[in-house]
C-alpha cells in the first residue's frame, strides 16, 4: 500500500458489470451461510484450526453436520445467533455487485472499527485511512500482499446483513478481507481470477450489531 494510492472518484470496477440475473439473486438458506462462514474461519490467521484443510474439505463436501459447524464457528457463536433471529432470507450477490455498493457498506458494532473508519462506520473511509497511513502488520495489509497466493476458499465466508427499512449494508464477517479486495480490484484497477459471491441477508428487523441504530 503506497502513499501515493488513492480511491479513485466515482471509482468503478473493472468487471462487466452485466451479469446474469439469475446469479444476482441466487437464494441460499441460513444453513448454507454458516457452511460458507465455516469455510473462511477454519483457515483463518487469528482462528484457524490445525489441519485446516481437510476441514474445508468436509465443509465442501456432504458429510458435515451441524456440529462440525458449531465447533468451527464456536467463536462467533453469538453474532450469529442474533442474525438467526433476524428471520433474513439469504441471497448469494457476486462480487462485482457489493463493489458497485461499496460506498453504502458500514462495519458490524465495533469501537475497533468505529476507529478504523474516523468514526463514519463506512468501510470506504477504512479503505482511506489504511491508503493514508498503511500499516503493514494490519490484516487488510496481510490479505492485499499475498492476494493472489488465496483461492475462493479464502473469501467464501463474507456476509453482510441489509437493514431494508434504512437501506443499508452491514458488514457481519469479512471487514478486512473486504478492504484488501477493494484495494486490489478497484484502486488498483486489478482482476481475479476467481468468482467470489457474498451471502446477503435482507431484513426487516433492526440487528443489535447495527452500529447506526438510534
Amino acid at each position: 500500500m503506497d502513499h501515493d494510492r488513492q480511491v479513485p472518484e466515482g471509482a468503478c470496477f473493472i468487471y462487466d458489470i452485466f451479469f446474469d440475473i439469475s446469479i444476482m439473486n441466487k437464494e441460499i438458506d441460513f444453513r448454507e451461510v454458516l457452511r460458507r462462514w465455516a469455510i473462511g474461519e477454519v483457515g483463518s490467521k487469528e482462528f484457524g484450526f490445525a489441519g485446516f484443510e481437510e476441514c474445508r474439505n468436509r465443509l465442501k463436501s456432504n458429510q458435515f453436520t451441524d456440529t462440525d459447524l458449531e465447533v468451527y464457528l464456536c467463536r462467533r457463536q453469538f453474532p450469529i445467533m442474533t442474525i438467526a433471529q433476524l428471520n433474513a432470507k439469504w441471497l448469494l450477490k457476486p462480487i462485482s455487485y457489493v463493489m458497485q455498493k461499496f460506498s453504502e457498506i458500514i462495519v458490524i458494532k465495533d469501537e475497533g472499527w468505529k476507529e478504523k473508519t474516523n468514526g463514519s462506520h463506512l468501510l470506504i473511509d477504512a479503505v482511506k485511512r489504511s491508503i493514508d497511513n498503511p500499516d503493514k502488520n494490519s490484516r487488510e495489509y496481510q490479505i492485499l500482499e499475498n492476494i493472489d497466493k488465496l483461492d475462493i476458499d479464502d473469501f467464501t465466508g463474507i456476509t453482510f446483513i441489509y437493514y431494508k427499512k434504512a437501506k443499508r449494508f452491514i458488514t457481519a464477517e469479512g471487514h478486512s478481507r473486504l478492504m484488501a479486495l477493494y484495494n486490489y480490484l478497484v484502486v488498483e484497477q486489478k482482476k481475479l481470477d476467481i468468482d467470489i459471491e457474498m451471502a446477503v441477508g435482507i431484513t426487516d428487523n433492526k440487528w443489535i450489531f447495527d452500529p447506526l441504530l438510534n
